[in-house]
């Protein structure tokens, strides 16, 4: 048998139980202080597991009753965990260390209480356990006691002097955790011997704001009865009516609100009670609110409305609730409509009134916003209602330029069927032909050219709908284009690239091929001094070498780093480029910026033959 089996059998063995089986592994020479792979011994898993004659008889056969695993448990905290009485009354009459503790300082107490065992906790402490620790996160015994509510364990520690308003790391007390879990007869208690109601977390929670965040009702009445400040608010500015709302408790809203507190308060984003009920789409909540005086148009801006809130989740029978009820429905309310595609909604404020045309964030309209989401059926019921489709948003893209991004054909059919200037130019100086081109968008193309597009619009930086096409690669764009007469020579403003060149650059040889065929000039130059041989040569495209050298390309061109198109071929690696150009005139003397030269190259490969 392997010894990886035995040691699975061992253990399977201690936490069945099996003390019969255990003994023949010890007979054979098993370290009754053996550990597993995360350091437990074999007394640590038998007293975890609540085996006591496994126990009683590894102790008394020499296991060592406080040998720690990796991470500092024992097996009286391991006992004490999981409530395992007998055990840790037997590992203290042998001498186990009662307060040690694990690396996450969890000791014997801690771990009966974090494992809901008020009882072992209760004679842990009657045997002299200390009762002022906290584990790494600063929770000690009163925490947990209230925590878990046990109210014995908590009146005896608080017999013993521990600190009632003693805090966790986060600034939480064991009042703010019993009234957070609802524990009323422990908050009675711990208010009783002096605990502060009204402290703090770090966050600024306090034991009022966590009860009703809890839906603690009782705790929540007792707290008020005894005068906690009914003023506090989060840490997100929510007063405790807005906390309520949170949990949508409309009952403890109710209470709540007879304490005469501001229904129309708003948290530090200013929303309010009503804004948070329309979030949840609490129908209930929200009627309850308003027929209680809450504010309907109460926010700080009006992405906080209850009626954009409404709007932005698409609840229709809301929003018409609170038009009826006084709530201002507004240009932004239909733009949020329409980009989300909630057409009955945006039927209902186009009854309602509001301008069809308004203009909102970034000066988008609410046609643009459904053009900007493939929303066919809200585009088509905005352009019935008078919707007017040149509106372009404050980057000068309109909604047919969105629609020509997005590759939507059928939207863009429309938008030209009902007036959309095919040519209208955004702040860079595009046209919807050259959003598709970029995009690929074949279709797009060609219905916009049938449609009287000039394909020879250029933008700001001089770029057109085939420079587009080319440096995207699309080839079936390129070709319908050129048929559509499409100058192949307009160069960019910017670096003076041709759609040759860009295509160059961007290895599609289909396209460059098609360029060629079209007269696309071989001679254009980019800033850098680039000319289309630099390009082919350092790629090493012989074919097309030869092509450019027999239209007369100059072979001899210095770029901005002083390369020549024999050198771009030759620090490449391109030999057969290399002789070709050399035959055909290539100056082998030159030397770039950088001291390169046909010498380096050369050197170069003597030295790799050399090698190898």
């Amino acid at each position: 048998m392997s010894d990886s089996l035995v040691a699975l059998s061992l253990w399977d063995a201690i936490e069945l139980g099996n003390l019969d089986l255990v003994k023949i592994f010890l007979a054979n020479d098993v370290d009754i202080n053996a550990v597993n792979d995360k350091g437990a011994s074999i007394l640590l898993v038998a007293a975890g597991s609540g085996h006591l004659p496994l126990v009683e008889y590894l102790v008394k056969n020499g296991a060592d009753v406080n040998l720690s695993s990796s991470r500092k448990h024992t097996p009286l905290i391991a006992a004490s965990a999981q409530g395992h009485l007998e055990i840790v009354q037997f590992l203290l009459d042998h001498k186990a260390d009662i307060n040690m503790a694990s690396v996450d300082g969890i000791n014997s107490v801690l771990g009966s209480l974090a494992g809901g065992n008020p009882h072992v906790t209760k004679f842990l402490i009657k045997k002299g356990a200390k009762i002022n620790c906290a584990e790494r996160n600063g929770v000690t015994p009163l925490h947990l006691a209230a925590l878990i509510g046990s109210l014995k364990i908590t009146k005896v520690l608080l017999e013993k002097k521990h600190n009632v308003n003693v805090a966790t790391m986060e600034g939480e007390s064991a009042l703010l955790m019993a009234a957070a879990s609802g524990q009323l007869d422990i908050v009675k208690y711990l208010l009783k011997k002096g605990a502060n109601i009204n402290q703090r977390t770090k966050k600024g929670a306090t034991p009022l704001t966590k009860a009703v965040a809890d839906a603690q009702f009782e705790v929540i009445k007792y707290l008020i009865k005894k005068g906690t400040d009914l003023s506090v608010r989060d840490e997100m500015g929510n007063s405790v009516i807005m906390i309520a709302t949170l949990s949508q408790q409309i009952d403890i809203v109710r209470y709540l609100l007879s304490k005469k507190l501001d229904i129309n308060a708003q948290n530090d984003d200013g929303m309010s009670a009503l804004g948070l009920a329309s979030a949840f789409n609490n129908m209930l909540l929200v009627k309850f609110l308003v027929e209680n005086g809450a504010d309907v148009n109460n926010a700080f801006c009006e992405k906080w409305r209850p009626i954009y809130i409404a709007t932005d989740d698409g609840n229709l029978e809301l929003v018409k609730y609170l038009v009826d009820n006084q709530a201002k429905a507004f240009g932004n309310c239909l733009v949020a409509a329409a980009s989300h595609g909630f057409l009955e909604l945006v039927k209902y404020f186009v009854r309602l009134g509001l301008e069809v045309n308004y203009c909102g964030k970034n000066q988008e309209t609410a046609l643009y916003a459904a053009v900007l989401n493939d929303h066919f059926d809200v585009v088509t019921y905005l352009t019935s209602s008078g919707a007017d489709v040149n509106i372009a948003a404050d980057d000068g893209k309109a909604p047919l330029f969105v629609s020509a991004i997005n590759g939507n054909l059928d939207i863009a059919k429309h938008l030209v069927v009902h007036g959309a200037d095919v040519n209208m130019c955004t702040e860079a100086g595009s046209t919807a032909l050259h959003a598709a081109s970029f995009k690929g968008h074949f279709e797009i193309v060609k219905y916009l050219t049938e449609n009287g597009v000039n394909v020879n619009i250029a933008s700001t930086v001089g770029t057109t709908a085939l420079y587009e096409a080319a440096c995207g690669g699309y080839i079936n764009i390129v070709k319908f284009l050129v048929d559509n007469k499409a100058d192949v020579n307009i160069v960019d403003t910017e670096q003076h690239f041709s759609p040759l060149l860009v295509a160059l650059t961007n290895d599609h040889l289909d396209i460059v091929t098609c360029l060629l065929e079209h007269g696309a000039d071989v001679n254009i130059v980019n800033t850098h001094n680039n000319n289309v041989l630099h390009y082919v040569a350092g790629k090493g495209v012989l074919d097309l070498v030869k092509l450019f050298v027999s239209r007369g390309v100059d072979v001899n061109k210095v770029d901005g780093d002083g390369d020549t198109p024999l050198l771009c071929a030759a620090l490449n690696g391109h030999v057969e480029v290399c002789d070709f150009l050399k035959e055909h005139g290539a100056d082998t003397t030159v030397v770039n910026k950088k001291g390169e030269s046909i010498d380096t190259f050369m050197a170069s490969k003597v030295s790799q033959l050399y090698l190898s």
